[in-house]
């Protein structure tokens, strides 16, 4: 089974919060590619960087994952680069169903 993650789900993996149970659940299965888009590396340490500026997370959390996620990233996560044929893409899913950018990549 493939599954792609948005940088709300992976977030999940490191970070508890509701949804993360459900979200390791469907992982454990080790039968499983997990995919995610290259900008989503970008993305997980802002909404980190968010939580930890809120104190929804302690910089010891903060620390620990992104000491983590490099390591993570090139052995867990199958990574979907940004091509133009991924801008294409989502410009036509853009066109189809109204989504917001990031959204539809």
């Amino acid at each position: 089974m493939r599954y792609f993650l948005d940088t709300s789900a992976l977030v999940k993996l490191y970070i508890q919060e509701d949804g993360t149970a459900a979200l390791v659940d469907l992982l454990g299965d080790s039968d499983h590619t997990v995919l995610v888009l290259s900008l989503s590396r970008v993305e997980v340490h802002a909404a980190l960087g968010r939580r930890l500026r809120s104190s929804e997370v302690t910089a010891e959390q903060y620390r620990e994952v992104t000491d983590r996620l490099p390591e993570h990233w090139y052995s867990y996560f199958l990574i979907q680069p940004v091509t133009d044929a991924v801008l294409s893409e989502a410009i036509a899913l853009i066109d189809r169903y109204s989504l917001r950018a990031y959204d539809a990549m």
